[in-house]
C-alpha cells in the first residue's frame, strides 16, 4: 500500500512539474488532491513506524545504518514536510489570486462604479451582497475576470496582475459589460487603471 501511495504520488509531481514547464495554463486546486495522497502516506508510514517500534532488535544488528524503524519515520516526515509545504504554496497562491482581484474591484469603485454593480471574487460578492441570492453571478454591468490573451477586451476599466508561482504573470481585468448598471454608471477612463501588483 505504501509504495502505490509513493508511486501515485510522485506520478502526479511528475506530470504536474511537467505541465507546468511547457506552459499549460494550471489552477492551483489542481493539485488539491495531492493532499489526500500525501496525507494518506503520512498515516501510512506513521503507523509502519509505530508497529514496528514494538519489535525488540537484539544487539547484534544494531550497527545497522539504518533500520525499518527509522526508514518509516524518515519517509513519514518527509512526506509530512511535503505535504505541509504543497498546503502553504496552496494557500498563498489562493490569497493572492483572490488579493489581486479584490484590488482591481476596490480599484474599479473608485473610477466611480457601485459596488454592487461590480462582479468580484466570490468573497467580494457576497460581502457586498443585501442578502444571499443563487444568482449571484448573473447582473454585473462590470466583471472582474482572469484575462488570457496580448490585447485587452473592448470596455476594460482597470487593470491588474495575478502572480502564479509556477507561470508567468496574467492579467486580471474589469470590464464594462452591455447590462445596465444599478448604482453610478461613470464613463471610461481615457486608458485603463493598473492596480498594484
Amino acid at each position: 500500500a505504501m509504495a502505490m501511495l509513493a508511486f501515485a504520488t510522485t506520478g502526479y509531481v511528475g506530470i504536474y512539474a511537467a505541465v507546468a514547464l511547457v506552459g499549460l495554463p494550471l489552477y492551483d486546486r489542481y493539485a488539491l488532491p495531492l493532499m489526500a495522497l500525501v496525507g494518506l502516506l503520512v498515516a501510512q508510514c506513521l503507523a509502519a513506524s509505530n508497529t514496528n517500534a514494538e519489535v525488540q532488535i537484539p544487539t547484534e544488528l544494531t550497527h545497522k545504518p539504518l533500520d525499518r524503524t527509522t526508514s518509516n519515520r524518515v519517509v513519514g516526515i518527509a512526506a509530512l514536510l511535503a505535504m505541509t509545504t504543497l498546503g502553504t504554496t496552496y494557500t498563498l497562491d489562493a490569497a493572492s489570486y483572490d488579493g489581486a482581484r479584490w484590488r482591481v474591484a476596490e480599484a474599479t469603485v473608485k473610477v466611480g462604479y457601485s459596488r454592487r454593480d461590480i462582479g468580484g471574487n466570490f468573497m467580494w460578492i457576497n460581502y457586498n451582497a443585501v442578502e444571499p441570492s443563487p444568482h449571484w453571478r448573473s447582473g454585473f454591468c462590470v466583471t472582474v475576470t482572469l484575462f488570457k490573451g496580448t490585447k485587452l477586451p473592448v470596455g476594460t476599466i482597470v487593470v491588474g496582475r495575478y502572480r502564479p508561482p509556477f507561470n508567468e504573470p496574467v492579467v486580471i481585468a474589469a470590464v464594462r459589460q452591455r447590462s445596465k448598471c444599478h448604482g453610478a454608471n461613470p464613463a471610461f477612463p481615457s486608458a485603463p487603471l493598473t492596480t498594484k501588483t
